[in-house]
């Protein structure tokens, strides 16, 4: 999607200014094209990724007036980009900065980039998991978007890790996010048993 490295530097600043938008249509657009191939079930497509990767996933779920995902996993992902921006470190706070801009200047591109926001629109269950010692993206984002979630009645699931900066570390929460995130997908995209 645009705004990643590896294809010139065009491409990689084609979302400045445009985080959740433009991006997220190429990951759309990635999906359509995946569910026009013989061997995919359409009806079984999910959607996965960590850090932007689990904002990405946050965001395709708020933003797909398709359905294209049966569900989605989203790992220390940034839901509300204003309030992540007011509690992350300082560098943090500048590399964000030189994508979107200052947020007292910006504020409409900050709000229209966050997934909170359109939560109201999401069909499709989410596993959302974070540690809780995140000093890249706070943990409080995700516990901002369960809430909207569950304003919403939306299905999720909520799963937090004490001891776990951004990333997960330690074997035992690796062990239980991995089988967490099989149970999760095994109950959203196998079929039936009959």
């Amino acid at each position: 999607y645009r705004g990643s490295t590896g294809y010139g530097v065009e491409f990689e600043r084609a979302n400045y200014g445009d985080w959740g938008k433009g991006d997220t249509q190429d990951c759309l657009a990635g999906a359509r094209y995946l569910n026009t191939l013989p061997w995919i079930d359409p009806t079984r497509l999910a959607i996965y990724g960590g850090s932007y990767g689990g904002y990405m996933t946050a965001c395709c779920l708020s933003r797909d007036p398709d359905y294209l995902f049966a569900c989605g996993i989203a790992k220390y992902g940034d839901m509300e980009l204003i309030s992540s921006w007011a509690q992350c470190k300082q560098d943090l706070r500048l590399y964000v900065e030189g994508f979107l801009g200052h947020p007292a200047h910006n504020r409409q591109i900050y709000i229209d980039g966050s997934p909170i926001h359109q939560v109201a629109a999401v069909q499709k269950p989410v596993l959302i998991l974070h540690g809780l010692l995140d000093d890249v993206v706070a943990p409080e984002t995700s516990e901002e978007w369960v809430e909207a979630l569950r304003k919403h009645d939306k299905v999720f699931e909520y799963k937090t890790y004490a001891g776990e900066p951004h990333g997960f570390l330690m074997r035992k929460t690796q062990l239980d996010a991995f089988a967490r995130m099989e149970r999760f997908l095994d109950w959203f995209l196998l079929p039936p048993v009959v």
